[in-house]
C-alpha cells in the first residue's frame, strides 16, 4: 500500500472491503466496561452487545486496539 493510499481513509476502507468481511476490521466498544475489541460483537467480561466505534485493528507493537482515525489524527 502507498504512502497516499494509506492518508486516505476511503482509499482504504474500500481496500479492507475488498480484502473481506468489514466486521474483521471494524472496532467495537463496550459501553458498560470502554473495552474494546476487534471483530467481536460482544464484550466477554460484560456479556453485553458493544457498539461499533470504527475501522481499525491491534497494533503490532503494543497489541492496544486502534482506531484509523486516532492514527491518522
Amino acid at each position: 500500500m502507498t504512502g497516499q493510499a494509506a492518508a486516505d481513509p476511503e482509499g482504504l476502507r474500500q481496500a479492507l472491503r475488498r480484502a473481506g468481511p468489514r466486521r474483521t476490521h471494524t472496532v467495537y466498544e463496550c459501553p458498560d466496561c470502554g473495552e474494546r475489541v476487534v471483530g467481536q460483537k460482544r464484550c466477554e467480561e460484560c456479556r453485553r452487545f458493544c457498539r461499533a466505534v470504527g475501522l481499525g485493528g491491534t497494533c503490532p507493537d503494543c497489541d492496544s486496539i486502534l482506531l484509523l482515525s486516532e492514527l491518522l489524527g
